[in-house]
């Protein structure tokens, strides 16, 4: 009895004297300190976690985004073939140069597959083709320089080379390979507002052989657009941006987003419609080219940071990041004729 006594009265005099310690370890602690956003990187203070004007950004690994998609998208190659819908997966990353810098490089790739029940074809086409799956890889590299809002450099730019390579494509299920260059131009406002341009040059045709609409080229479609990039209080980013695109497109409406679901896993969506320059219609059994102007793009998909930057807390985002997205059927976009395009 009397031991347990003893051990009453100890717990006792823990718990009244409790309050006190606990009140005087947090009084201190620096509370702005302590509370920041703990998955970011503490390596100088950075609210993107690199520190102000501090190149410590973390090595290739650190700075890859892993991402899986659902996709849906129509071409001019598509014709008065509705859509195609499938699965896409790829990866996009940043890399340092050889040089000491805040320029560096961008490489990512990504494999889809689209049409998993094949297409509707047009007469004459291969039966065996349009049974087939079609396969698209995209790949990007060039050099990007983000902003740092923390120090007041305020100008984002980068400049990219797009590959295509398609195998099954359009309602003839043809091979075409294509290139395109694409550029980003921005300016950060403030922390959670940034404005600028993203635009989009051919670089080739490829041959798309059409036995019934005797269309013989195929390459990216032009496109010049404006962007209001924004950074919400929770990590999330957006982009709304409108344009303008060259015949048979006419303007140009989009939207990117991100949303972070922790430090580590993000969702992510867009849309790009591209408004047709005339009315849409089939009134001569696919012959009338009317039908195959609209362009369109929706995605959707989960994408998995490697080194917890998933979240952003200013539209500079993290240094180390790559910062165009890589190419998808939104930015590289196919138009197809006859002639020089």
């Amino acid at each position: 009895m009397n031991q347990r006594l003893a051990w009453l009265a100890l717990l006792t005099s823990a718990l009244a004297a409790g309050p006190a310690w606990a009140a005087g370890w947090m009084s201190s602690i620096d509370t702005d300190q302590s509370f920041t956003n703990l998955s970011a990187p503490q390596d100088g203070g950075s609210p993107w976690g690199s520190g102000c004007c501090d190149d410590c950004i973390g090595n290739w690994w650190e700075n890859t985004a892993i991402f899986f998609a659902s996709d849906s998208w129509r071409t001019r190659a598509d014709d008065d073939y509705p859509g195609n819908f499938g699965f896409r997966t790829g990866f996009n990353t940043g890399l340092a140069g050889c040089w000491n810098g805040p320029i560096r490089l961008q490489l990512g790739a990504s494999f889809a597959g689209y049409d998993l029940s094949g297409r509707d074809g047009d007469f004459g086409a291969d039966p065996f083709s349009n049974a087939s799956i079609e396969q698209q890889i995209f790949s990007t590299f060039g050099f990007y320089k983000r902003s740092d809002i923390c120090c007041d450099e305020r100008f984002a730019w980068g400049a990219v080379i797009d590959l295509l390579y398609d195998n099954n494509l359009g309602e003839e299920a043809r091979e075409v390979f294509n290139r395109q260059a694409r550029g980003y131009l921005g300016y950060a406002w403030d922390e959670a507002n940034e404005f600028g341009t993203w635009f989009a040059f051919q670089l080739n045709w490829a041959r798309y052989i059409s036995d019934t609409l005797g269309r013989t080229r195929v390459r990216g479609l032009d496109q010049v657009n404006f962007f209001w990039h924004h950074n919400w209080d929770f990590g999330a980013d957006t982009w709304v941006y409108a344009g303008g695109a060259e015949e048979p497109g006419e303007w140009t409406l989009g939207l990117l987003g991100q949303a972070p679901l922790n430090s580590s896993v993000a969702l992510f969506g867009g849309f790009t419609y591209v408004v047709p320059s005339a009315p849409s219609g089939d009134p001569n059994f696919g012959l009338d080219q009317n039908y195959s102007e609209s362009y369109w793009n929706l995605t959707f998909g989960i994408v998995w940071y490697p080194g917890c930057k998933a979240s952003n807390n200013s539209v500079s985002g993290y240094r180390g990041l790559p910062l165009l997205p890589l190419a998808d059927n939104g930015s590289f976009m196919l138009k197809a004729g006859t002639g020089d395009l």
